[in-house]
C-alpha cells in the first residue's frame, strides 16, 4: 500500500512541477526536493544527485540551451524550463531509490505485465552496452582514436535503433497473440 501511496504521490508532484511556470515555485520545490534528499534514507544520495544531474544536463545541453543560442531574449524561458527539468529528474530518482515499482503497479495485470517487460529490455540493452564497451577495450591496444570512437559510436546506435525496431514488432505481436491488441 506504501507503493501505491508513494506512487500517486509521485504522480501529483509531476503534474504538478509540469505545469508549474513559476521560477519561485520552481525554486522552492528544488531547495524541498534537496532537503528531503538529504534528510532521507537513501543510500548514495550523490550518485543518485550525480545521475539526476547528468539527465538534466543532457535535456540542457541538446535542447533548452540551442533554444536560447536562437532567442537571447528568452532567458527567464530558459531559467523556468532548466529548473523544472532539474526538478523533474531529481524527483524521480527519488521516487525510483523509494518505490518497489512491481508493488507499485501490482493493482493491474496489464501494468505490471508491461513494467516487466521494459525492465528486461533495459536490462538487455545495458548488457550489451557493456558488452560492446568491452570488446571494442580488447580489440584496441592504446586509447582509441578520436575517428575510431566515432565509427564505434555511429555503428552502436544504429545497432541499437534496429535491435529497439526488432523487439517492439516482436512484442507488438507477443502482446497481441495474448490479447492485449483487441482490433
Amino acid at each position: 500500500m506504501r507503493d501505491k501511496l508513494l506512487l500517486l504521490l509521485y504522480l501529483f508532484c509531476l503534474l504538478y512541477l509540469s505545469f508549474s511556470s513559476h521560477v519561485y515555485t520552481l525554486l522552492i520545490a528544488l531547495v524541498l526536493l534537496l532537503v528531503f534528499l538529504i534528510l532521507s534514507p537513501i543510500e548514495r544520495k550523490l550518485k543518485l544527485l550525480k545521475h539526476a544531474f547528468f539527465s538534466f544536463f543532457l535535456f540542457s545541453f541538446f535542447i533548452s540551451f540551442s533554444y536560447l543560442l536562437f532567442n537571447q531574449k528568452a532567458l527567464d524561458y530558459f531559467l523556468m524550463i532548466n529548473l523544472r527539468s532539474f526538478d523533474l529528474s531529481l524527483l524521480t530518482f527519488i521516487f525510483l531509490r523509494m518505490v518497489n515499482l512491481y508493488r507499485a503497479f501490482d493493482f493491474s495485470k496489464t501494468l505490471s505485465f508491461l513494467l516487466v517487460m521494459a525492465v528486461g529490455n533495459a536490462i538487455t540493452y545495458n548488457r550489451l552496452l557493456k558488452d560492446f564497451k568491452d570488446a571494442i577495450r580488447s580489440r584496441t591496444l592504446q586509447k582509441p582514436e578520436r575517428k575510431t570512437l566515432v565509427a564505434f559510436t555511429k555503428r552502436l546506435s544504429l545497432f541499437f535503433f534496429e535491435k529497439s525496431i526488432n523487439t517492439s514488432r516482436e512484442v507488438q505481436e507477443a502482446m497481441r497473440s495474448r490479447g492485449f491488441y483487441n482490433d
